[in-house]
């Protein structure tokens, strides 16, 4: 009955250490797929950094994170412009040309000092 007994606690020992390689296998490979996803996520990140670098660059946009002094800096240091349809208003009563015939036209201007002139 020993003998038995010594057998059963044999058979029953092997497939526990079979049961706790298994398990290291097991927990080696979650290491694995745990240092993949985190690799993939640190690439991930990488990449969408210089996806908004090159976005940034081409619309001349950049949307980083400001510091607080930087900001109370840039309002400081900003420079504020305004910039105006150009429109073209009418020409002055003394700046006018009128044309007689083809060839000859007739340009005066009246403000003391020019002559008129023909050509």
């Amino acid at each position: 009955m020993d003998r038995q007994k010594t057998e059963l606690e044999g058979q029953v020992e092997e497939p526990r250490i079979q049961l706790q390689e298994v398990k290291r296998k097991i927990q080696s490979q979650n290491d694995e797929i745990a240092r993949a996803h985190s690799e993939i996520t640190r690439i991930t990140t990488e990449v969408q950094s210089l996806h908004e670098k090159q976005r940034n660059a081409t619309t001349g946009v950049d949307q980083g994170t400001i510091e607080p002094e930087e900001e109370i800096e840039n309002l400081k240091n900003k420079t504020q412009f305004l910039l105006r349809p150009k429109v073209e208003a009418p020409k002055p009563e003394n700046e006018q040309s009128c044309i007689i015939g083809q060839d000859i036209q007739i340009s005066w201007k009246f403000s003391g000092i020019e002559k008129s002139h023909v050509t």
